[in-house]
């Protein structure tokens, strides 16, 4: 399968709390099964260079996705 027109696009979040982060993505737009979140980081308060868990890497920061039309979840 070939998609002649597809591009990148990056999406900045909607809102974004310490808790919580919101991406809203381009109405009637095609998205293929392949999206990727990239720049998942963590910061840390402590001063000196502590970093988030080596083992589990930018994933351990990551409680929950999930994917809504509305609000409906899909």
């Amino acid at each position: 399968m070939s998609f002649g027109n597809t591009t990148t696009r990056i999406i900045d979040p909607v809102i974004q709390t310490s808790r919580r982060c919101e991406f809203r993505l381009v109405p009637d737009s095609a998205y293929l099964s392949n999206m990727r979140l990239l720049g998942v980081g963590a910061t840390t308060s402590q001063a000196g260079d502590v970093a988030y868990n080596a083992l589990v890497g930018a994933l351990g920061v990551i409680k929950s996705i999930a994917l809504f039309d509305g609000s409906q979840l899909l």
